[in-house]
Parts: C-alpha cells; structure tokens; sequence
C-alpha cells in the first residue's frame, strides 16, 4: 500500500506537461545510455536539436484563418473596405511570418546540422503541397462554375467578348516565366550571381508584363460594357481569371520581399534556397492553371 508519504513524493516527481518547442531526434531503436554504454561514452545532456516548424502556442494561424473568413464573407456582401482592410492585414501577418523565421537565429549561430534542415524542408514541403492541392480544388470548383454557366442565355456570349491577341500575350509571358525562374534558382544552386539575378529580372519583368496585360484585358471588357454583373458568364470569368491573376500578384510579391531579404542578410543563403525553392513550386503550379484557363475558359470561344 502507498502512504502519503510515497503518494506525495510521486506527485513531486511526476513529468510535467512539456510541448516539445524543440523536438529531440530520435535516430535509433536503441535507448541512448545504452549506445554511450557500448561506444564506451560519458552521458552528456547536450542531445541534438532541432527547432519545431510551428510554435504550438502561436495564435498566427487562427487570426490568418479569421481574416480570411471575414475577407470571404466581405467579397460576398461586397463590404469592399472590410474585405480591403481584411487584405491588408492577412498580407502584413504573412510577411512579418516570412521575416520573423526561427530558423534564421539558428542557422547563423551554427545550431542547426545539414540533416536538421533537411527534416524542416521536407516538413515545409508537405505543407506546401496540402495548400496547393486545396488551392487546386478551389480553382476546380471555379472551373466547373464557368463550364456550367457558359454561354450565358442571355447578354454577350465569349466569342463576342474575347480577343485572340490578348490571351496568347498572356501566355508568352507567364509561361516563359516558368523558364527564367527556374534559370534563377540554377543559378543560386551553383552560385553563380550572373545567372541567378538574370533569371530573378526577367522573371519580374515577364510577371509584371503578365499583370498588365491582364490589367489591359479587364479594362478593355468594361469600357465595352462587359462588366461582372452583366450575366452569369462575365461573373464566373471575372472571378476565375481575376482570381488566378492575384494568384501571380502574390506571387511577384513572394519573390520581391525574398530578394529584399536576401539583400538586406536578414536570411542566410540555405534558408533563401528552400524559400525560392517553394516559391518556384508556386509559380509552377499558377502557371498550370493558366494553362487551363487558355483551354477551358478561351480556345473554345476564339475565332
């Protein structure tokens, strides 16, 4: 039987609640005493670390989550500076987040082995390709609306309103743009300044020209009248297409406030690698979505 003695000793000694802000690794089957014991080792308390990718006490990612909600239902309602506001902040809290890496600290004061990055990107990869894949599902969505609602029975029909000349523009320079940041990032891999910042100026050059020929088309249709309330197919493609080009809004963005970053050594090179890494499976990834633009939402309707 356990007296009060035993059960207060117990409840002194018990673990307590420990969230793991860094997570031990664990390498081995084997207990680590045991594998010092057979080395012929002394135990020392200085395990290896490694940093965990997301503070579990962080309330970042609920106020994304609510920001986004409100900025949802403001587009809805058009609550335009609602959704303004509502922008602004989501964008500040994602490039303070792009800033504030805690990895940085840990890299430059030699924390962090090769094999620990490794697990972190591989962590932020995983991520990464559930946000693209719910991303695919919503630009899914929106396709199946345009191919639902087009032609509209009433109002201006596609081949009324689209331009041949304007769509293949577009493509040039945001298809290519695939080419030149991916030149960048061979650049950066084998260190070779020249052609990591040719490929880093062209790419902004080539999104930027994307960004204002979309910008060209959109003003275009409404000067002629065709404005997103006029019916059913103007709503779905201004939503579809307008959507995909705040896609490469963002995206410029991401690539500008990185560089900047580098420049400014507010982020080690290894860090930028797996940065501009993610970010060229973004770019990759709007550029398949125009792709389908041009054959679902376009090539049917041009002459």
């Amino acid at each position: 039987m356990l007296g009060w003695t035993d059960i207060r000793m117990g409840s002194l000694f018990s673990p307590k609640e420990d969230d793991f802000n860094t997570a031990p690794i664990v390498d081995s089957l084997e207990p680590p005493l045991w594998q010092l014991k057979k080395n012929q080792q002394k135990w020392t308390n200085k395990l290896p670390q490694r940093p965990n990718p997301i503070s579990t006490k962080s309330v970042i990612p609920a106020v994304i989550a609510a920001t986004l909600f409100l900025f949802s239902l403001a587009m809805i309602y058009q609550w335009h500076t609602l959704a303004s506001l509502t922008a602004v902040v989501t964008i500040i809290i994602i490039i303070f987040l792009s800033w504030c890496d805690k990895r940085v600290e840990n890299v430059q004061k030699g924390n962090l082995l090769k094999k620990d990055l490794n697990i972190l990107f591989d962590d932020k990869k995983m991520g990464f390709f559930l946000y693209l894949a719910i991303d695919g599902i919503m630009f899914a969505v929106l396709f199946a609306t345009y191919f639902l609602y087009t032609p509209a029975s009433i109002g201006p029909r596609p081949e009324q309103v689209f331009e041949s000349k304007t769509v293949i523009l577009s493509s040039i320079f945001l298809l290519t743009s695939s080419g030149t940041i991916a030149l960048s990032e061979r650049g950066l891999k084998k260190q070779n300044n020249k052609i990591f910042h040719t490929g880093f100026i062209m790419t902004t050059i080539l999104a930027l020209a994307f960004l204002s020929s979309t910008f060209h088309e959109f003003y275009n249709y409404w000067m002629k009248g065709f404005v997103i309330d006029l019916n059913v197919f103007l709503s779905s493609f201004f939503v579809l297409v307008g959507l995909h080009a705040a896609h490469v809004l963002f995206g410029l963005g991401w690539l500008l406030q990185l560089y900047i970053q580098l420049k400014m050594h507010k982020i080690p090179l290894v860090l930028y690698q797996e940065k501009q890494t993610i970010l060229s499976y973004y770019w990759h990834f709007v550029d398949i979505v125009w792709v389908f633009i041009v054959l679902i939402v376009y090539l049917p309707y041009l002459g």
